[in-house]
């Protein structure tokens, strides 16, 4: 009879000898007949949430698709800054960025640009976004994201006396 172990956690995908090891250490139990046939599933939090949906929704709502909070953060930065991102200008992007960052903190609230933003300085957001997005935001539109993030929006701030 198949069983299924789930773990939820916050925290980093774990690595193919992790998920080895934990299968192993179930066999070790006695509770694994044949480590051949084990199947392990590494789920994000998007994905949990579909799978709830799609089981609750029935058999008949199957080809419902979530998009993941990381793709829907890269398809507003795209958008907005089209332009310096087809071109990869580095220093355009940085500063239009800061800006923007700046202007939407003026307004008191949390705009769905700060949550985009919030989302995609998150670890490995990178890794969750699709290819045609991971073209547009290479790794150093991710580090000037990250840098322009820290410095706008947590508030760090040099006072001179």
């Amino acid at each position: 009879m198949k069983q299924a172990v789930i773990i939820v956690y916050d925290g980093k995908n774990p690595p193919l000898q992790a998920q080895k090891d934990a299968a192993g250490m179930l066999a070790q139990y006695g509770l694994i007949d044949n480590l051949e046939n084990v199947e392990v599933y590494v789920l994000n939090e998007a994905e949990i949430v579909a799978a709830i949906a799609g089981k609750a929704l029935g058999d008949n709502h199957n080809n419902i698709v979530f998009e993941k909070p990381e793709e829907w953060a890269a398809k507003m930065v795209i958008n907005d800054f089209s332009e310096a991102l087809s071109t990869k200008d580095y220093d355009t992007f940085s500063v239009a960025l800061s800006v923007r960052l700046s202007s939407e903190l003026m307004r008191g609230s949390e705009t769905d640009f700060i949550r985009a933003i919030r989302i995609l300085n998150k670890e490995h957001a990178e890794n969750n976004i699709t290819d045609a997005q991971r073209a547009c935001l290479d790794d150093r539109m991710f580090q000037i994201m990250r840098r322009s993030f820290y410095l706008v929006c947590q508030g760090r701030h040099i006072v001179f006396r």
